[in-house]
């Protein structure tokens, strides 16, 4: 019975022997799961500490550029407020392994994430974008309809600037503005274009200061924003704007005075002359006709004065900060000086300051100006007559007791063409060409 016996207890201690194998084995899968859960969840853990920490830096990013910087801690807290969380299902976790057997292999550390480029440090003409402004010396020829015209140095100042917290002036709804225009003695010119274009700065640092300023303008007015659209990287504003101010000369009248021989009796241009001012030399002089007329502007207390509302379109362009703005504006209103020195009927304007398409790609050197200025009365014109007098030798003078003086305002429509530089980014382009700020631009 014994022998009998034996095979079987070998068979049961053999059983209990492998069952305990089984037992470990199972034990063993058990623990690398758990060790495998527990990587897969550390994974997790990190992925989302690094989307947050990379959201982080975004915002702080946003928030300089928009010129309100809020400073990053140095280690950034899932449950910051600060901070945007990723749902967990938007972290793909890797499949896990098939389970074996065999130890568990360690977990793979994740692959730390790339460093995000640094933006650029803004230009100086970003920081200074709250306001827009030309000082512009050049060249320019003025005169009125039929009438001979004067070629002058001029100086041309313009800025405009934001009302409100804005930090472009093309983002402010109502802006600002002021406009000087001071001109010069009349030039004589009479070289070639290329050699006057060439010899400009040597002439208009040979100008003699009781020459500088002989006539100016001055306006100022406020512009309400329409419209901005933009194309492509270019933004126009169309706004309508109201101006007042007044224009004038700075010397007294007898300066600017033209004498003239009378014409002699039973001569063709007699009648007309005494048609046109006959009347007017009989009340200075009693009835008799003097030798010689002169002619000069009215003397007046003030300057003559102005003022209009219209619209004006300004076009700045985004990837050229330094470049000034192009402006084209249309105004109509009243001119004393168009309009023989009183305030009656209306006198369209029209003024457009381009600057040339020149320069660096940021608008740097972009200095060269063309301009044009036009005033219209808008009235039926009347007919002149044609009178062709003979000028007076210069030892006559407008004092003299054979002169009689004559002041009329004028009426006729006035016009101003030219070319200038500007100042304003010539210099910035300098300054900052020099210091090397904005040389990736």
């Amino acid at each position: 019975m014994a022998k009998q016996l034996r095979p079987l207890v070998a068979f049961l201690a053999a059983m209990t022997v492998h069952g305990q194998s089984i037992d470990a084995a199972a034990a063993k899968v058990r623990e690398a799961e758990a060790a495998l859960r527990e990587a897969q969840e550390s994974y997790r853990k990190a992925l989302l500490e690094q989307a947050a920490a990379l959201r982080a830096q975004a915002d702080a990013i946003e928030a300089k550029a928009r010129g309100a910087v809020t400073p990053v801690a140095g280690n950034v807290s899932v449950g910051a407020p600060s901070v945007r969380i990723l749902p967990v299902a938007a972290v793909a976790a890797p499949a896990p392994a098939p389970v074996s057997a065999a130890a568990p292999q360690p977990p793979v550390p994740p692959t730390p994430a790339p460093t995000p480029a640094q933006p650029k440090p803004p230009l100086d003409a970003d920081k200074e974008g709250e306001w827009e402004a030309r000082a512009v010396l050049g060249f320019h020829q003025a005169g009125a309809s039929s009438a001979e015209s004067s070629q002058n140095y001029f100086f041309d100042f313009y800025i405009m600037r934001g009302l409100g917290n804005h930090a472009k002036v093309y983002d402010s709804r109502v802006n600002v503005w002021g406009n000087v225009r001071i001109a010069s003695a009349p030039q004589q010119v009479d070289s070639s274009v290329a050699n006057f274009v060439a010899n400009f700065s040597t002439g208009a640092g040979g100008l003699k200061v009781n020459e500088l300023a002989q006539s100016g303008e001055f306006l100022t007015g406020l512009g309400l924003r329409l419209k901005n659209w933009k194309q492509g990287d270019r933004i126009r504003m169309l706004e309508t704007v109201g101006y007042w101010g007044a224009n004038g000369a700075f010397s007294e009248p007898g300066t600017r005075s033209q004498i003239y021989k009378v014409p002699a009796a039973g001569t063709p241009q007699r009648g007309v002359f005494e048609r046109n001012f006959g009347e007017d030399i009989r009340r200075l002089t009693g009835g008799a006709i003097p030798e010689y007329v002169g002619f000069v502007p009215p003397d007046r207390e003030r300057f003559y004065r102005q003022y209009g509302f219209g619209m004006r379109l300004s076009t700045f362009e985004l990837n050229r900060p330094y470049s000034p703005p192009a402006t084209y504006m249309f105004t109509l209103g009243r001119d004393q000086l168009i309009t023989e020195g009183v305030y009656k009927d209306v006198v369209a304007r029209a003024d457009v300051f381009y600057p040339l398409p020149l320069g660096k790609e940021d608008g740097r050197f972009k200095f060269l100006f063309l301009f044009g200025t036009a005033n219209l009365r808008l009235t039926k014109p009347k007919p002149l007559d044609v009178i062709a007098l003979e000028p007076a030798g210069s030892a006559v003078q407008l004092y003299s007791p054979t002169v009689a003086v004559i002041s009329r305002p004028s009426s006729r429509d006035t016009y101003r063409i030219g070319m200038g530089v500007d100042f304003v980014n010539l210099l910035n382009s300098w300054r900052v060409t020099r210091s090397g700020a904005g040389a990736t631009r």
